[in-house]
């Protein structure tokens, strides 16, 4: 009887020793899968920063390809015409002199970005979930950049096309006489690449916070031994990704 009690004595102590180590195992595993979603956090957060302005930042978020190409597509199909003033473009400055003299920057081809890289940015700098590429390469994407002349696209500079095609006093101060047809052209072709960009922003934010949540959960899970571990984990993340996908209303 003795060696009985003794035995299941032993045997309470074996299982609470079990149960201590079972739940030491549990803990270490959720706060390795909670560090890992706070570094995956952290990478994520050095991922989407962007500078505090757009000033001498331009090269960050520029693409000379893009506006290249642009206009080897429009001359691809032979004559060009500005499509606001009606003038004939030239693809080379040199033919423009040749053929223009001083009027050349009214004949030389140039591509504009309809919505300007800078208010490009300045509508994206607050979305934690758009990098400087997805900036980059939503401002310049085709909707975004039009072949006009180099006379247009000089002193329409940041302005969008709303400011720039509205302000009659400013394009007579340019020489621009334009007609009201053209200055209608010029806004509703801005509004409608504005339009665009918003929709593209949105969807590569909703992207990337899934694709952000989901490199998070694997890192979770990858660093912990236990299932309930890793969960512990994930679901600092899963706040995290809630929040982001509420913030998508404000950038419509």
């Amino acid at each position: 009887m003795t060696k009985l009690f003794g035995f299941l004595k032993k045997k309470k102590v074996y299982e609470e020793s079990d149960k201590s180590d079972s739940s030491a195992i549990t803990a270490a595993t959720g706060l390795s899968a909670t560090h890992s979603a706070q570094n995956s956090t952290l990478k994520a957060a050095e991922t989407f920063k962007k500078p505090e302005s757009y000033s001498g930042n331009r090269k960050l978020y520029d693409s000379p390809s893009a506006k290249i190409n642009a206009k080897k597509r429009a001359f691809e199909n032979g004559q060009v015409t500005d499509p606001y003033t009606g003038k004939k473009l030239e693809l080379r400055k040199a033919d423009a002199k040749l053929k223009y003299g001083e009027k050349w920057d009214e004949h030389l081809a140039e591509a504009d970005h309809i919505t300007p890289l800078e208010r490009v940015y300045n509508d994206s700098k607050r979305n934690p979930w758009l990098k400087n590429d997805d900036i980059k390469s939503i401002g310049n994407s085709d909707d975004n950049i039009e072949v006009v002349s180099r006379k247009i696209n000089n002193a329409k500079r940041s302005r969008t096309n709303d400011e720039f095609y509205n302000d009659t006093e400013y394009l007579k101060d340019e020489g621009l006489n334009l007609t009201e047809e053209a200055k209608q052209l010029g806004i509703e072709r801005g509004r409608a690449s504005q339009h665009t960009i918003d929709r593209k922003k949105r969807i590569t934010t909703a992207k990337n916070i899934v694709k952000t949540g989901h490199e998070a959960g694997k890192a979770a899970a990858k660093s912990s031994g236990e299932m309930a571990g890793a969960m512990s984990g994930i679901t600092n993340m899963v706040a995290v990704i809630w929040k982001g996908c509420m913030q998508l209303s404000l950038f419509r």
